[in-house]
């Protein structure tokens, strides 16, 4: 075991820190933090600011090196021992002498007590000023890190110039950590898999000793047989210390490979001794801190009292530094002449020098007369940089007496100060081990036999013999040996080397002949030979995932398939593709095939392993092709590929790979390396076109679940016209402008060929199968689903046995669903047949299985449980403009009154009934004008978009609806109200002229309830947008072509395939099942929202409004104002006919491009936000700017020539086909696709749009439409004139009346129960700056960029926390408002009403 210590690197060299490049700008920072460090030392408070120290930690870090260097240096000497202070206080000391007039009898002598004050004052003056600041940083959250990081630059300084001073403070920062870090401040932590991956990450890289090659390693060492344990400190959460790693086994084991590889973990009741094998240091900055000591004696502790039949602690420990000693002293022989040896003591023995001459041949030098030495000759054979010695036999049975002796010799014998020269040993013999036994050949790795010629040594820890151990070792330097090892010393151990045949010509010895001049050549000899005749073994990894069984064919399968004939590994055939080019094929060279075999079972996965034998000019495997002789599919995650020179190469497939008796083909997977078509290795070509090509298709056929086709094809398929003719839909794509969808290839209606053949609910629309649902997702989609039919089902049946079936009585009834559900004993008997008869079997067994209150009850909306009349108030209505579920809505209003640009023939007349002195009621004093002009008025105009529709809605049975407007105002006070509304209804028989109604906020109680009922239809029309645009449509629809287009058109090697990757996950599933039952003729969107079966009408209607440059955030908030129609501006846009067409846009960009945002160079993402308090946009420009920096991060690591994106043909192929195949409707809108900016601004809409965007109009759909008051999903009921029959119905029961034009209790349960679903976050969910697929990239400028995002990302989320508890910000912080979370990036699982996914997965 070895204490690893990472070493204190040059600063200006971590990925970390971010530098400043201009020398001069650096100096302006040296200079403020210097004037920093001087704050805290000397301003007279002494508990300096928070935010001082956060800054000088900030400045600091954007040092250069050889500014941080100089900082140093100033911390060192301007802020170190006051020199001057020191003296005269020793002077005045000395000065003071015991003079016998000055005693005071028996009282006080002032003599004394002017020593005792010197004597304080000196201590407190010989302390440096440097620790003041230290103290206080010390204090601060994230202090101790910092410190521990500065002096990591301290020691690096200390390297470069070994100054006084700079010691000095060193040894201040030591003295000071080894207080801060006592055992008693530290916290001991069992690491297991389930710890948090951040940490596992951390183990990952910090360990040093036994580097962990892969995730199956890890998993190895924390899993059965094995632990590790850290000590942690509170100042510093996540971040180990020291940890050490332990094997639990029934004997002493004498190698690593034992450990780590090839012996499987024993049973821990089994197990009899603890192994410690490795301890690494993981901060350089505590160099010298002595953490192990204590760790290892603890962790001993703790073993001895959970598996107290432990009765042996040993270690497994390296030498390190062993051939460091052995090689200078062997070199010295290489001399002519015995006098120009540093080192003239003969090391061999005779015997032993004999059997090394006669093994490798006694060869004299050309230019000697003496025999080469046996000194001289083991040199050339450690010597050489790349050890083969290893792999012979018999080499290495000759080696062994010398070295093993050598090696006791160099652990017992060779000391410095007393102490045992080997550092590993003197760790452990200062903590009261003895040296047990040495083990030849206990780590045949290429470290292991350069450093120690593979020898590792067991250090034994006898708990009855620590402390006798360590004091002998402590006061006298005795070391306590085993006689084995001490025999080893006296060179008692002797082999029988006369039996031993010659090895001159053995494969992978260094043969010593006259032509050696050097142990250069001899290298060189070795390699040769080896490159010759040796073939490379790799090593493949290959890790799939478990799949339940949960039908009995897949059962029956698995019995017949997997565990008679293979546990699912010799029928899995695996064929390395190089990325070298066979010159007889012309295509990349491919090995032998090779099957697999089990390894290890977690709970989630299977690792299986397989051995490739391949010549040495074999190439660089860049892609593996795997075949499936099984009748099932199986999903594999990784392959990890161990033994090349050039280190592991990983495999990110996570991809199901199907038998082939449906899939003939051989799957394709590549590493995680990155090309362009043009980078592309010629070994790889070929299979990155054919691939490309399969996964396109011909555009025939139907397709089958197990293929991975993507094509494109029209919204054929929400209709069912076979099964009646009201069912029939029209088809969206072409004449009516739509995005496409995943083509099928299923067969056309009989009643109408242009339409689909409809699948029933119980039936699977076909995605490719990488695009289901793994099987996580899958477990909670389904009984997330359950559960909405049982909260939709059960409360419709009920209301059928009540006295108003299907209606809410009193707002106490909608309640009810929530604070007290559904009580079945209650509401029915359980011996009411009549009830049970009709309850499906399953789903009776889910309502029974609730034994407590058998009860069906909806989870509490957080705004209903925060205020339960929040719905009523005009604040809260104005606030949800801003904050709620649709808050892309709202415009800036820049002319009064709004007009339409809709033809009179449907709306009647273009002007508005909105009046100015109604409305300057409510503007505080302002007149309409004035309100215009200081951006204080807004609207949210749905007149154009419904009108077209209204007829055709309040046709339908149960749908009464308007086309509203809403203007709202921003108080004094900073709060959103709405200060008007307009109710419109297009020209009809009844109504020729059309009708427009404007309302306004009431005191009186006619009013209110008025007010109440023009509200509700407002969110009416709103809630009706948001699902069928805003989410529908702007999220899911408009995203299914990137995800087609970047599977037929990027290669899984390309680049943009791997960013874009997480952000298409799941998408084409959802929108499949959303096909099949939300907005499909009959599903959940027609029967329970505004627009009925004219949802696609509607959809499509806020698609003729859809252009692709205006998703990004920035560009959408710039954009959304009311346009300027009113007759001046139809004279001011004829004045346009006579001016150039470049300058007519200027114009209009001028115009049109002050929406709820303006463009403002000052602020960092280029603009101003209208209104500073609009949560939705503020928060999101965060989380834009953080993709976007990433993105032109990622970028800039694969596109650094200006014609590198014009001249990638996937990439132009790609968003040719998102142009014209994805979205072929839509002719304008476009950006080019011309330099790296313009992929950076196109990337990143798309991944706002799958993230961002999606989160803010999705996750808070319970949140605000759970409640049927607050954002009903339908009205059924028009608001009635005073000469109305109506009216009286409303003045004698208002309530009555709101609740007879509020969806009825199916439509809301309905909508309740699948909001439920829609809102819930599943276990497996991926958010914003994380990864499932850990190894998707191996470019280390990538994974820095990566980590630099999560970062940025977890900033955000600390950024909007803090917006949400300023009481300023009244949108989102108050009594009984809901903070705004739905952009918080991170959510666990569950209805939580935040959290950002990757990608539109819900």
């Amino acid at each position: 075991m070895k204490q690893s210590i990472p070493r204190a690197e040059n600063p200006s060299a971590s990925k970390n820190v971010s530098l400043i490049e201009d020398t001069e700008l650096s100096k302006r920072i040296l200079k403020r933090v210097q004037k920093l460090m001087h704050d805290a030392i000397h301003l007279q408070n002494p508990d300096m600011p928070d935010k001082s120290l956060v800054q000088l930690r900030e400045e600091y870090e954007r040092l250069d090196w050889d500014n941080r260097q100089r900082a140093l240096k100033i911390l060192s000497t301007e802020f170190g021992v006051d020199k001057k202070r020191v003296k005269d206080l020793i002077q005045h000391y000395l000065s003071l002498h015991d003079d016998e007039k000055s005693k005071a009898g028996d009282g006080e002598n002032p003599l004394e007590a002017a020593q005792f004050r010197t004597e304080r004052d000196l201590r407190a003056s010989l302390m440096p000023l440097s620790v003041r600041l230290f103290e206080q940083m010390n204090g601060q959250a994230g202090g101790l890190k910092f410190l521990v990081d500065l002096r990591a630059d301290l020691l690096s300084a200390l390297r470069d110039d070994n100054l006084p001073a700079l010691r000095a403070l060193d040894l201040e920062l030591r003295a000071l950590f080894s207080t801060w870090l006592s055992p008693a401040c530290l916290e001991l932590h069992q690491v297991t898999w389930n710890d948090a991956a951040s940490l596992l990450e951390k183990i990952v890289r910090y360990e040093a000793v036994h580097p962990i090659s892969n995730l199956y390693d890890l998993k190895r060492r924390l899993g059965i047989g094995r632990r590790c344990f850290g000590y942690f400190h509170p100042a510093m959460p996540g971040e180990p210390l020291v940890f050490i790693e332990v094997a639990l086994t029934d004997t002493i084991s004498n190698s690593i490979q034992e450990v780590l590889f090839d012996k499987p973990p024993i049973s821990e009741e089994d197990a009899t001794h603890a192994i410690f094998y490795a301890i690494s240091s993981t901060q350089a900055g505590l160099s010298g801190i002595d953490l192990g000591n204590f760790l290892i004696k603890r962790v001993l502790r703790l073993l001895q009292q959970d598996m107290p039949q432990i009765k042996t602690f040993s270690t497994l420990s390296p030498i390190p530094f062993f051939l460091k000693w052995l090689l200078p002293k062997l070199a010295s022989f290489c001399f002519e002449g015995n006098e120009q040896r540093t080192f003239k003591e003969k090391l061999l023995l005779a015997h032993e020098e004999k059997a090394l001459k006669d093994a490798c041949g006694n060869y004299n030098s050309p230019d000697r007369d003496d025999d080469t030495s046996g000194e001289s000759i083991m040199y050339r054979i450690l010597g050489a940089s790349d050890p083969q010695w290893g792999e012979s036999e018999q080499l290495s049975a000759v080696l062994k007496v010398p070295l093993m002796r050598l090696c006791a010799r160099y652990l017992l014998l060779e000391k410095k100060r007393g102490k045992a020269l080997d550092p590993v040993a003197n760790f452990h013999l200062r903590n009261g081990a003895s040296m047990e036994r040495l083990n030849w050949m206990g780590n045949k790795s290429k470290k292991g036999l350069k450093e120690s010629a593979g020898m590792m040594v067991n250090y034994l820890y006898r708990v009855e013999s620590i402390e006798e151990n360590n004091q002998a070792y402590i006061t006298r330097g005795i070391i306590r040996a085993s006689p084995k090892v001490e025999e080893l010393v006296a060179g008692g151990q002797q082999s029988a080397l006369s039996n031993l045949p010659s090895l001159r010509l053995t494969r992978g010895v260094v043969p010593v002949k006259n032509t050696l001049k050097s142990a250069d050549v001899a290298e060189q000899a070795v390699a040769d030979r080896v490159s010759r005749s040796k073939p490379v073994t790799l090593r493949a990894i290959v890790t799939i995932k478990k799949r339940p069984d949960n039908k009995v064919t897949d059962i029956f399968r698995k019995g017949l398939d997997f565990f008679v004939q293979d546990p699912l590994g010799e029928d899995i055939v695996l064929q390395l593709v190089s990325t070298e080019v066979d010159p007889s094929s012309g295509l990349g060279r491919r090995s032998k095939n090779t099957t697999l075999r089990k390894v290890s079972t977690g709970e989630h996965t299977v690792e299986y392993a397989g051995e490739f034998i391949i010549e040495d000019q074999f190439g660089k495997p860049g892609a593996i092709l795997v075949a499936n002789r099984h009748k099932a599919e199986f999903f594999l995650e990784t392959i990890s590929l161990q033994g090349l020179k050039t280190g592991l190469i990983s495999f990110s497939c996570y991809s199901w790979v199907h038998s082939q008796e449906n899939e003939v083909s051989q799957r394709v997977f590549f590493s995680n390396e990155a090309y362009l078509p043009s980078s592309t290795p010629r070994g790889l070509k070929d299979i990155r076109a054919s691939e490309l090509k399969t996964l396109q298709g011909d555009g025939t056929d139907m397709r089958k679940p197990w293929e991975r086709i993507y094509d494109y094809d029209v919204y054929n398929d929400l209709g069912n016209p076979d099964k009646e003719k009201k069912l029939a839909r029209p088809v969206a794509g072409g004449a009516v402008p739509y995005p496409r969808r995943c083509r099928t290839g299923r067969p056309p209606t009989k009643s109408d060929p242009r339409a689909e053949v409809r699948l029933a609910v119980t039936s699977k629309n076909y995605v490719p199968r990488d695009e289901d649902f793994e099987q996580v997702k899958t477990e909670a989609f389904s009984s997330g689903r359950l559960r909405a039919i049982v909260h939709r089902l059960v409360p419709t049946i009920i209301t059928h046995f009540t006295a108003t079936p299907d209606e809410f009585d009193t707002l106490t009834d909608i309640d009810r669903l929530f604070y007290e559900g559904i009580r079945l004993q209650t509401e029915l008997a359980e011996n009411d047949r009549t009830f049970w008869d009709i309850v499906p079997e399953q789903i009776r067994q889910l309502i029974n299985a609730d034994k407590i209150s058998n009860a069906i009850k909806y989870p509490l909306p957080p705004l209903l449980a925060k205020d339960k009349y929040a719905w009523t108030r005009d604040s809260e209505f104005g606030r949800q403009v801003l904050a709620g579920l649709n808050p892309l809505m709202i415009e800036r209003l820049k002319a009064f009154p709004p007009t339409s640009s809709m033809d009179t023939g449907i709306c009647g007349t273009l002007g508005s009934a909105f009046e100015a002195a109604e409305l300057e009621k409510h503007l505080e004093g302002l007149t309409v004008e004035e309100a215009i002009k200081a951006e204080k008025l807004f609207i949210i105009d749905y007149h154009d978009v419904f009108m077209p529709l209204i007829n055709r809605i309040n046709s339908l049975k149960g749908r009464k609806n308007y086309a509203t407007r809403t203007i709202l105002y921003l108080d004094s006070a900073n709060l959103l109200m709405p200060v008007g509304i307009e109710l419109c209804l297009p020209v009809s028989k009844d109504k020729p002229n059309g009708s427009k109604r404007a309302f306004y906020p009431t005191k009186d109680a006619t009013g209110f309830w008025i007010w109440q009922l023009c509200k509700t239809h407002v969110r009416s029309n709103h809630s009706a947008y948001h699902q069928v645009v805003s989410h529908w449509l702007q999220t899911h629809a408009c995203i299914e072509p990137y995800v087609i287009a970047t599977n037929r058109q990027l290669s899984a090697m390309h680049p943009v395939a791997k960013l874009l990757d997480p952000h298409l996950r799941y998408t084409m599933q959802i929108n499949a099942t959303a096909r099949q039952t939300l907005i499909s003729a009959g599903g959940v969107i027609e029967q329970c929202f505004t627009p009925g079966k004219f949802i696609l009408e509607l959809s499509a209607a806020g698609y003729e409004k859809w252009r692709f440059d205006k998703q990004g955030l920035p560009a959408d908030l710039l954009e959304r104002q009311v346009s300027l129609q009113t007759p001046l501006s139809l004279l001011v846009l004829s004045f346009f006919h006579s001016l150039s067409r470049d300058l007519v846009l200027k114009l209009l960009l001028v115009i049109l491009s002050r929406g709820m945002a303006v463009e403002d160079k000052n602020s960092p993402d280029g603009l101003r936000l209208v209104l500073e308090d609009y949560p939705y946009a503020a928060d999101g420009l965060l989380v834009w700017s953080a993709l976007k920096s990433w993105v032109t991060s990622y970028l800039s690591v694969y596109y650094d020539s200006p014609d590198s994106i014009t001249s990638d043909t996937e990439l132009q192929a790609w968003w040719n086909e998102i142009k014209t195949k994805g979205h072929p409707d839509k002719a304008e809108g476009w950006p080019s696709l011309n330099n790296k900016q313009d992929l950076v601004e196109i990337l990143t809409s798309i991944m706002w749009v799958a993230s961002g965007h999606h989160a803010a109009v999705n996750f808070g759909q319970f949140l605000y439409s759970g409640y049927v008051l607050n954002l009903p999903s339908l009205t059924r009921k028009l608001i009635p004139e005073k000469d109305d029959p109506e009216y009286k119905e409303l003045l004698q029961n208002p309530q009555g009346f709101l609740l007879a034009t509020l969806p009825n209790q199916t439509q809301a349960t309905t909508v309740m129960a699948v909001l439920e679903l829609l809102s819930t976050h599943h276990p497996d969910e991926e958010y914003l700056g994380q990864r499932v697929q850990k190894y998707w990239t191996g470019d280390e400028r990538v994974l820095e960029g990566s980590n630099e995002f999560e970062e940025r990302i977890a900033e955000v989320q600390e950024i909007i926390e803090k917006r949400n508890n300023d009481p300023k910000l009244m949108h989102r912080h108050g009594a009984g408002v809901p903070a705004y979370e739905l952009l918080l990036p991170t959510s666990g699982p569950g209805i939580t009403a935040r959290g950002i996914p990757n990608s539109v997965s819900i």
